[in-house]
């Protein structure tokens, strides 16, 4: 009795804790909106001739970059990391709006490509940051080496959902018709056994290569394909519901539906208990596994989270700890697309 008291103390001070860590983010990141504001009014007033303009924008821009690395540090204190947030895209796409005088970030010196027609990009992916693949409903697959700004354009004459990089010579492509198709950016893409993987009768979802490198997970609407390349063999998972959200952690998958999350525990798809009671109401929208959490995105802006039963087994039930709820503010001249969030604040709603 003691030791489970002793256990859900200590469970209940990491999640305290992990809520203050936010917080204090949180509270830098709302500063981020008044500060972008302030460099697009330059933006409505600019005068590139006038040296006090200059200056103005200069000490705009140094603010910026200044919360931007007080951000930065933080995250690397708390979490050993720092990750790339919506709201420092936001600081450092509006600071070099502002220097280069431009009123849409697409319009600055680091757009690499426009697609002609406009036509919606569907999936990106990268190799080594330098090589950039991506497509979408125009059917053709682009390869963009980011140093010298060469591109090759593959015909796959399918809209392509998922682009995913193996290796320098081998591109993965998921299409809405469910085929998957194997690429190699320095040869003529010609559709035959070869080079077609895989076909299934649903959208392709996602597309993921094990941590060995000798397995492609191939996810649909409703299945999960396991594709060995090397013996041309596949071991199909039919699923009731429709696949929201993948996640990988410590080499293991899970699987969100719109009120539930499952994992594979190398033979079957197993739904994690979780107390469903908080998602009644909600429909998941994303999810993410942490050493501690569980972190579960509603479409009304919850963001749930559940103790992390380690070990992962779908046997011990998930306890539920608190919610954190996002403030959305948008903006209709956003600098990312026209109704993209210009930032979120999270605000505590735990029971702690």
């Amino acid at each position: 009795m003691w030791e489970q008291a002793e256990s859900e103390k200590k469970n209940a001070d990491k999640a305290r804790e992990e809520s203050e860590n936010r917080r204090k983010i949180a509270e830098i990141e709302s500063e981020f909106y008044p500060i972008v504001r302030k460099m697009e009014r330059l933006l409505e007033y600019a005068n590139a001739c006038d040296e006090i303009y200059q200056n103005k924008v200069f000490s705009a821009i140094d603010e910026a970059l200044k919360k931007f690395e007080e951000h930065f540090q933080i995250q690397n204190e708390i979490y050993g990391t720092a990750e790339d947030t919506e709201g420092n895209y936001m600081i450092l796409q509006t600071a070099l709006r502002v220097l280069e005088g431009k009123n849409y970030y697409n319009e600055t010196s680091m757009m690499l490509y426009r697609m002609s027609p406009n036509t919606a990009i569907r999936s990106i992916d990268s190799f080594n940051d330098s090589v950039l693949a991506f497509g979408g409903d125009n059917g053709v697959l682009y390869i963009l080496n980011s140093l010298d700004l060469s591109m090759v354009e593959i015909p796959i004459k399918e809209r392509i959902r998922k682009v995913k990089f193996i290796d320098p010579n081998k591109i993965v492509v998921g299409t809405f018709q469910g085929n998957v198709y194997k690429v190699n950016p320095s040869k003529r893409f010609v559709k035959n056994a070869e080079t077609k993987l895989f076909n299934s009768k649903n959208p392709i979802v996602d597309l993921h290569m094990n941590s060995n490198g000798n397995e492609l997970i191939i996810f649909s609407n409703h299945e999960v394909i396991f594709y060995n390349e090397k013996n041309k063999t596949s071991d199909g998972k039919k699923v009731s519901f429709e696949i929201k959200g993948i996640d990988f952690y410590n080499d293991q998958l899970f699987i969100a539906s719109s009120n539930e999350i499952f994992m594979y525990n190398g033979k079957n798809i197993i739904k994690l208990p979780l107390d469903i009671d908080h998602l009644v109401d909600e429909e998941i929208q994303t999810f993410r596994l942490s050493k501690e959490f569980l972190f579960v995105g509603t479409q009304t802006g919850k963001i749930l989270t559940y103790i992390n039963s380690n070990p992962m087994n779908g046997q011990i039930p998930l306890n539920f700890w608190g919610s954190l709820s996002c403030i959305v503010l948008e903006s209709p001249n956003s600098i990312l697309t026209n109704k993209t969030v210009l930032f979120t604040l999270l605000v505590l709603t735990t029971r702690f």
